[in-house]
């Protein structure tokens, strides 16, 4: 049988301007023909029915149509594009969606067709997978709100400065540790050093949806005596009230409705559902979504309720959630309201009646994922797809082992560029942002020791580069809203290291030098433009110092232009070691003059 890599799919961007290796399986020894853009290629399957064809770059455009030819098989994608493509990926903070953190321009931004986005579909593996599941999809109103925030912000800017189509393929894992996301050769390291259980990818991996079976025929029906149906409250998780499985559970709620909404049309919009839903109101369907949506367990529903469903004085919602891995339900606030702009929601929430239609044995979120299992399942399939770059937003769920980071995200690096058969892959890597509570004396922080750790790779690894966040992050929240800043300075730092438009600074000053002056420190700074300043006007704050006894003291400081920062401490006579923005959620106002903050480091001192 003929078939394709399974990222290569209709309305698929093509890796421009670079040779374009294509894989695939036929009849043993069968001839393979392929046709693209012009150009014709013929190759010959191996014994095992494999077969490899090299077409030659294809330039910025489209669109294309790729057909191939086995025998009597024959295979087409079309509405290709060739284009700028890039792989994003890493865990929740770069996985969440426009729709997730409710950005407006997932409605209000243009249609743009050629910017397109393939969200990687989150299957674990034990063993090396040949092939992902995703669909390639236009940046559309119908699908912005499905797409990683960070990697649309990224394509958006890099199409406003290229012109060119762009493709991001997004493979990212929420909760997700390095050691998942490395070969095992290098993660078995990682995953003995923390002491972590060794388990199977299965656990990990969702059920296959499910349809309505035939138990649950009329269960959206308004006529329907569910008053022996047990309750669960909404929002919030079945599985924390005492049902421990997966499967499909319907929930149901009669509502009166006030005189002026009655015959008229209505809205009802649901938090969230963990995982999909099919939703009616009086028996008739009015939304869903399914496993063909990214993150459909947080995307906010919106659906329209047609007048002709609400004429009576009363409305039965009907909510099927099939939960296919962890925790499901209805896990986010419920409200129905007219369509006027001054109308006032009925809140939903409290207890609704429910009952189980499918009960499948529960594949419980465990504590941390096994090592190697995302590399085999998200990443190992993509290595044929000759990307400009990649972008690396992770670590949250690494900072009680930070001491470890910096040789573990060494090694990703490294395999991955050996994976992709490209020594100089570029790497932009998001430090991590700013989060939880400010302390008013100095002391541990396993964020800051991160972030510093992501800095020493990038200091020491070439074609990387750090983009700081440490001015976009919020103190109670671990996915900070703003995304956007976070895109763009990606975006800023890849126009230059890949496409040659450098906008002066590329990236936030780092340290590049450091020393004493009697018991005075400085540093001095790289990438500060036209010179440092800081946020709020004043003095810089967020600096530290240490002597002989590693007691650390808050620092005053002096700014000296261009570059330099003076700093020092009446409790600290011989500093030994100066840091900044040492603290989970740290007080950081140093910058340069494109307003790119300086993220947490720390060095030692020496004459």
């Amino acid at each position: 049988m003929l078939t394709l890599p399974s990222w290569l799919g209709d309305h698929a961007v093509l890796p421009c301007e670079r040779p374009l290796v294509l894989r695939g399986t036929a009849g043993p020894d069968a001839t393979v023909t392929l046709t693209l853009a012009g150009q014709h290629a013929s190759v010959v399957a191996d014994r095992g029915g494999g077969w490899r064809a090299e077409l030659s770059p294809v330039p910025p455009g489209g669109p294309h149509e790729l057909v191939v030819r086995s025998g009597e098989d024959e295979a087409r994608r079309s509405g290709l594009l060739a284009g700028e493509v890039w792989l994003a990926s890493g865990q929740s903070n770069m996985e969440w969606t426009l729709g997730m953190l409710g950005h407006p321009e997932a409605e209000t931004d243009a249609d743009d067709p050629a910017l397109r986005v393939f969200t990687v579909g989150r299957v674990p593996h034990d063993t090396p997978a040949s092939e992902v599941t995703g669909t390639w999809r236009p940046a559309t109103r119908e699908h912005r709100r499905d797409f990683s925030a960070v990697a649309y912000y990224f394509a958006r800017r890099l199409r406003a400065a290229t012109g060119r189509p762009v493709g991001l393929i997004v493979a990212a894992y929420g909760g997700s540790e390095i050691a998942a996301w490395l070969p095992p050769t290098e993660s078995a390291g990682a995953l003995a050093a923390s002491g972590a259980a060794e388990t199977t990818a299965v656990a990990f991996t969702p059920y296959a949806y499910e349809a309505r079976g035939a138990v649950a025929s009329g269960w959206e029906s308004p006529a329907l005596d569910d008053a022996a149906w047990p309750e669960l409250p909404v929002p919030g998780y079945w599985q924390d009230q005492g049902w421990c499985h997966n499967g499909a559970v319907w929930y149901r709620r009669t509502v009166a409705l006030p005189p002026a909404w009655q015959a008229q049309p209505l809205v009802l919009e649901i938090g969230a559902c963990d995982d999909f839903d099919e939703t009616y109101v009086n028996g008739v369907k009015v939304g869903g979504l399914g496993s063909d949506i990214p993150n459909a367990y947080a995307a906010r529903r919106v659906y329209q309720v047609p007048a002709s469903v609400t004429g009576s004085g009363t409305v039965t919602i009907a909510i099927r959630v099939f939960d296919h891995w962890g925790n499901g339900g209805i896990v986010g606030g419920v409200t129905l309201r007219s369509g006027s702009a001054d109308s006032v929601p009925l809140t939903l929430d409290g207890v609704w009646r429910a009952r189980v239609e499918r009960a499948l044995a529960w594949r419980a979120p465990a504590r941390r994922l096994p090592a190697s299992v995302l590399f085999h399942g998200m990443i190992h399939p993509l290595a044929g797809i000759p990307v400009r770059g990649v972008l690396w937003y992770q670590g949250e769920s690494d900072v009680a082992r930070a001491a470890e980071y910096p040789a573990r995200l060494e090694q990703l690096i490294a395999t991955w560029r050996t994976l992709w058969r490209d020594p100089a892959l570029p790497f932009g890597i998001v430090q991590l942002a700013n989060y939880g509570p400010r302390r008013s004396q100095p002391g541990k922080s396993d964020w800051a020791e991160l972030r510093d750790a992501q800095r020493q790779v990038v200091a020491t690894v070439p074609r990387t580069g750090l983009v700081v966040a440490l001015d976009v992050g919020e103190a109670d929240n671990i996915h900070p809203v703003e995304k956007r800043p976070v895109a763009e300075r990606l975006a800023r730092w890849a126009l230059a290291t890949v496409y040659g438009r450098a906008e002066e600074p590329v990236v936030s000053p780092a340290p590049m030098a450091q020393g004493l002056e009697r018991s005075i420190a400085w540093v001095r700074f790289s990438a500060v433009g036209t010179g440092l300043r800081t946020r709020e006007g004043g003095a810089p704050q967020g600096f530290e110092l240490a002597g002989a006894d590693g007691v650390w003291h808050a620092a005053t400081t002096e700014l000296c232009a261009p570059d330099g920062v003076r700093v020092s401490s009446p409790a600290v006579a011989a500093p030994v070691s100066l840091r900044y923005a040492w603290q989970d959620n740290p007080v950081a106002t140093l910058e340069n003059s494109a307003a790119l903050p300086v993220g947490s480091f720390r060095l030692p001192l020496q004459d």
